[in-house]
C-alpha cells in the first residue's frame, strides 16, 4: 500500500473563538492584498481528502507486495469538484475530515461488530476522513430505501449490497465508475473470478467485492454420534437422515423458504444438483427437486413454518437444537458456536452434481458523493491483515483465494465453503436473475405451504425463465 497522505491541513481544534477570528481578519487583509482570487470551501462540510490517487489511498502502511489491493487509485471530478482551488493556491480552509456513510443490511452480531471494527480502525488509521455505517435493514427494506434514496437524491457514500443487486443499480447510474483504480490498483488473478464479475458490467468496474459466501449442510455432530449415522451425501442418504434425527422435540432438517431473496439462494442449488442449469429450470429436474422437498415437510422431517424463517432465523433454530440439520453459510456459525453446538460442515446432499450459488456482498461507491473517502476506505479494507481480521470476524470468506486459504487455517469449517467456491455459479451473470428470483421463492413457498404442488411450481418457474430468455414454448 502506498503511504496516506494528508489532503489538506485541517485547522487545530484546540484554537480558542479568539484566535479563530484573528485568522480570519488576517486571511481577509491577505485577501485584500494580491490581486488573485483564491478559492475556499465555502459552506461545505469538510475539505479534506484531495483527489489524487496516492490521497485515496490514504495512510495504509507498508504492504508485502502480494495484496489484491495496493491502494485506492485516482478520484473524479465530481468528488473534488469545489476543494481543487484550495489545494492549488495553498489556502488552508478546512473545517475537519469528511464523512464517509456507508449502508448495510448486515443483522447478526459479528457482522455488526466487524463493521464497527472497520469504521474504527480507518478513522483511527488517517485524519482526512470520518466513516460511520448505518443500519438499512433487512436485506428487502434495505432494497426499498436504496431505491428510495436514489429518487430523493438522498444516498451515502458507500453501500454493502448483495452482489446480484448491482446490476440493477448500475443501470440506474447510482454507482461511481472506478474501473482505472481497479486495473491499476487490484491484483484481478487474486480474485474468485466469479465474485470480481459480480461488479464488472460491460468491462467497467463499479466497485470491488467485500466478502464472498455459499451454502453447506450444518449438521449436529453429538445428535449424529448419537443416533450412530454420518452426514449424508446424497439425496436418498439425507432423507433417511433426516427421518432418523426427526424427534418429537426436533426436525431433521430445515431450510429458509421465506418470499426473499434468501430462499431462492437457498433453493437453486437443489435444483442445479439434478443437471439442470438455469436457462432450463422448471424442467424434470426442478420437479424432482421441489418434490423431494416437499416430500419432506410433508412427512414432518422439515418445519413448514420455514416459510417465515430468514437464514438468520434457521441459525437460531440449529443453535437451540430444534433440528439437526440446516442449511447454511459461515455467517450462521457463530450462532451455533456461542450455543455451545459441536457442529459440522460438509456439501450440501448431491442428486447428479455438487453445485451452489455465489453470495456475499460488494462495496459499491456511489457516483458524485465523497469518491476519494470511499477509495481510502477501499484500500483500508484491502490491506491483507484488516481483510483477514474482519473477515474472520463476520464469518465470510474473503473475496481473494490466498485469504480465504489462511481463513482454513484458524477454522476447518471454511474449508467446505472454500472449495465451492471453485465450482460455484454467480447470479450476477444472469442479467434475467432478479425478474426470476421472486418466482423462484414464490414456487418454494407455495410448495411447502401446499397451495402448489411441485409440477405447478416447476411449470411457473420454467415459464418466468423462458420470458426473460426470450424463448417461448415452441422455442
Amino acid at each position: 500500500m502506498g503511504k496516506w497522505k494528508t489532503a489538506c491541513m485541517a485547522a487545530p481544534s484546540v484554537l480558542s473563538s479568539a484566535v479563530r477570528r484573528q485568522a480570519v481578519l488576517i486571511l481577509a487583509v491577505l485577501l485584500l492584498a494580491v490581486p488573485v482570487l483564491l478559492g475556499g470551501c465555502g459552506g461545505q462540510r469538510g475539505a479534506g481528502g484531495a483527489g489524487n490517487g496516492k490521497q485515496a489511498a490514504g495512510r495504509a502502511g507498508a504492504g508485502n507486495g502480494k495484496q489484491a489491493a495496493k491502494g485506492a487509485g485516482p478520484g473524479t471530478a465530481d468528488a473534488t469538484s469545489g476543494l481543487s482551488m484550495d489545494r492549488q493556491d495553498g489556502a488552508l480552509m478546512d473545517e475537519g475530515p469528511r464523512e464517509v456513510v456507508i449502508w448495510s443490511y448486515y443483522e447478526t452480531m459479528k457482522q455488526k461488530e466487524g463493521l464497527d471494527r472497520l469504521v474504527e480502525g480507518f478513522n483511527n488509521r488517517q485524519k482526512d476522513y470520518v466513516a460511520r455505517w448505518e443500519y438499512q435493514g433487512p436485506s428487502s427494506e434495505f432494497k426499498k430505501l436504496l431505491s428510495i434514496g436514489v429518487a430523493e437524491g438522498n444516498l451515502p457514500d458507500v453501500v454493502i449490497i448483495d452482489n446480484p443487486d448491482m446490476r440493477k443499480y448500475v443501470e440506474l447510474g447510482i454507482f461511481e465508475d472506478i474501473t482505472e483504480t481497479v486495473k491499476a490498483d487490484y491484483d484481478l488473478a487474486e480474485f474468485y473470478p466469479e465474485v470480481i464479475s459480480s461488479v464488472q458490467y460491460d468491462g467497467r468496474y463499479y466497485g470491488v467485492p467485500f466478502c464472498c459466501n455459499n451454502v453447506g449442510l450444518v449438521y449436529n455432530r453429538d445428535m449424529f454420534r448419537e443416533a450412530g449415522i454420518q452426514p449424508p451425501q446424497d439425496w436418498e442418504q439425507f432423507i433417511q437422515a433426516a427421518e432418523t434425527m426427526t424427534t418429537q422435540d426436533r426436525y431433521g432438517f430445515t431450510m429458509s423458504a421465506i418470499l426473499e431473496e434468501q430462499s431462492s439462494f437457498q433453493l437453486v442449488p437443489w435444483l442445479l444438483s439434478t443437471g439442470e442449469d438455469m436457462e432450463s429450470l422448471g424442467g424434470e429436474g426442478t420437479v424432482k427437486a421441489l418434490s423431494m422437498l416437499a416430500h419432506m415437510v410433508e412427512k414432518g422431517y422439515m418445519p413448514r413454518d420455514c416459510i417465515n424463517w430468514s437464514q438468520v432465523d434457521v441459525a437460531r433454530q440449529f443453535a437451540a437444537g430444534k433440528c439437526a440439520m440446516m442449511e447454511n453459510g459461515p455467517w450462521a456459525l457463530p450462532l451455533a458456536e456461542e450455543a455451545g453446538i459441536d457442529y459440522g460442515v460438509v456439501k450440501l446432499p448431491v442428486d447428479e452434481r455438487s453445485i451452489v450459488v455465489t453470495g456475499g456482498e460488494n462495496f459499491g461507491v456511489i457516483k458524485g458523493k465523497n469518491v476519494d473517502g470511499a477509495l481510502a476506505l477501499l484500500a483500508y479494507y484491502y490491506e491483507d491483515d484488516v481483510m483477514l481480521r474482519l473477515n474472520e470476524q463476520m464469518y465470510a470468506l474473503p473475496p481473494v483465494r490466498r485469504l480465504a486459504a489462511k481463513l482454513q487455517e484458524s477454522n476447518p469449517a471454511y474449508q467446505v465453503f472454500a472449495q465451492q467456491m471453485e465450482h460455484c455459479i454467480t447470479r450476477s451473470a444472469y442479467p434475467y436473475w432478479p425478474r426470476i428470483t421472486g418466482v423462484l421463492s414464490e414456487s418454494l413457498y407455495g410448495v411447502m405451504t401446499g397451495g402448489l404442488s411441485p409440477q405447478e411450481a416447476a411449470d411457473a418457474i420454467g415459464s418466468k425463465v423462458r420470458l426473460c430468455i426470450g424463448k417461448n414454448d415452441s422455442g
